[in-house]
């Protein structure tokens, strides 16, 4: 935990310092400023929403668009292994064609 650097995130006009192994530094630094700019987003639309129902209401809609890409990895994931299926199908068919085409030249 001491090699831990310590990043300060601003959320919701408050200053939040966290700690986080040093190589996930950038990554926790954008993933607050994206949750900040939803945060203002969330107030843009609401301006007279409490501080709790913004940080609510922006979850809700994060986790919406974390099930969205979940359904959208799986259905990809799905197509992948159909496609697959597909590729293993026509290499056995082209063997078959070619072990044909050969045995047919052959009783020529």
């Amino acid at each position: 935990m001491s090699d831990d650097k310590i990043i300060e995130l601003w959320l919701l006009d408050g200053s939040y310092k966290l700690a986080c192994e040093p190589e996930n530094a950038a990554l926790l630094k954008a993933a607050g400023q994206q949750l900040e700019q939803r945060f203002r987003d969330m107030r843009s639309s609401n301006p007279r929403m409490d501080n709790q129902k913004v940080a609510v209401m922006t979850a809700l809609q994060i986790m919406q668009d974390l099930i969205t890409a979940h359904t959208t990895l799986q259905q990809h994931n799905e197509a992948e292994q159909q496609l697959t299926q597909l590729v293993t199908l026509i290499d056995k068919a082209q063997q078959s064609f070619a072990s044909s085409t050969a045995s047919s030249t052959n009783k020529e």
